[in-house]
C-alpha cells in the first residue's frame, strides 16, 4: 500500500482542499499526472507523441456509474 501512496502522492500533493468530491479530484489528477509521464519521461512514447504518430490520453472510470470518461488536456 506505500507503494501506492506514495505514487499518487503528486496528486495529491497538487490537490489539498478536501472537498465532497476530493476522492475522484485527486483521481483523476493522478491520471493527468501519469499521461505527462509518459508524453515525456520515455524517448519512445515521447518521439512518438512529438511527431504526431500517436496521441496519449487519460481515462477515468466512475465506479458508481460505471462509465469512462476521457481526460484530454491540450
Amino acid at each position: 500500500m506505500g507503494s501506492l501512496l506514495q505514487a499518487i502522492k503528486p496528486a495529491l500533493d497538487r490537490l489539498k482542499k478536501q472537498s465532497p468530491g476530493w476522492v475522484n479530484i485527486v483521481a483523476k489528477e493522478n491520471v493527468k499526472i501519469g499521461v505527462e509521464r509518459l508524453r515525456t519521461e520515455d524517448p519512445i512514447l515521447t518521439a512518438l507523441y512529438e511527431e504526431g504518430d500517436i496521441d496519449i490520453v487519460g481515462a477515468f472510470y466512475d465506479i458508481k456509474s460505471g462509465k469512462v470518461s476521457l481526460i484530454i488536456e491540450t
